[in-house]
């Protein structure tokens, strides 16, 4: 049977403070966890990676989303490189650790998570044969997306965290201790508005898979 399998590691993890960076990647796996839209666990797998099986196509990109968030949200000073693919699994689903479980699914993911390593894009979805179309427009909003989230520095971390939680940048304004016009300029140029679009497009383009 097929199953949204969800894979992804911790780009030039080899440059950074490792123990922190696990520290990290352990926040980021319970939180997704605790959300409860997984039907095996991500689990830390080698170190500076993590798999799991999602509930379905449209929660494994949501989650992707919301890892994205987590990350800006606690300032986290890490990037992922993700894989999402609709494959077999031929063994019993792990409902407790996403070990133990083997299939034509988990080795496409493994292969296409090593050869993202020589792309640009951290992010790759593939949804099998039927759907390739759609795959294809989802990657290539996922290309716009990145455009957005790596041209934030960690600095710019607060108040994007901030917009994430409103539009209005009178209260951004508030809670980063900046005045009205300074919050409205730093919307304008961090692209928050063309940020929330091509998120949305995203989502929408989801819809014909729930």
């Amino acid at each position: 049977m097929n199953y949204p399998i969800l894979m992804a590691d911790i780009i030039n993890s080899g440059k950074k403070d490792s123990r922190l960076l696990m520290s990290q990647l352990r926040d980021i796996v319970t939180a997704i966890n605790n959300k409860g839209k997984v039907v095996s666990p991500l689990t830390i797998t080698l170190g500076d990676e993590f798999q799991g099986i999602t509930s379905s196509i449209p929660d494994g990109i949501k989650t992707i989303l919301n890892i994205e968030e987590l990350i800006i949200t606690n300032q986290f000073d890490l990037k992922l490189r993700y894989v999402l693919n609709y494959g077999k699994i031929d063994t019993k689903i792990n409902t407790k650790t996403a070990y133990e479980m083997l299939g034509r699914g988990l080795t496409e993911a493994r292969k296409s998570l090593n050869e993202l390593k020589n792309e640009d894009s951290r992010f790759l979805i593939s949804l099998g044969d039927n759907m390739k179309d759609t795959a294809e427009i989802i990657n290539q909003a996922f290309i716009i997306y990145q455009s957005f989230v790596d041209s934030w520095k960690i600095n710019d971390y607060p108040i994007v965290a901030e917009f994430f939680k409103t539009n209005d940048y009178k209260v951004v304004a508030e809670k980063v201790n900046l005045d009205r016009s300074s919050a409205w300029r730093r919307r304008k140029s961090l692209k928050m508005h063309e940020y929330e679009t091509i998120k949305n497009i995203i989502v929408t383009l989801l819809k014909p898979l729930l």
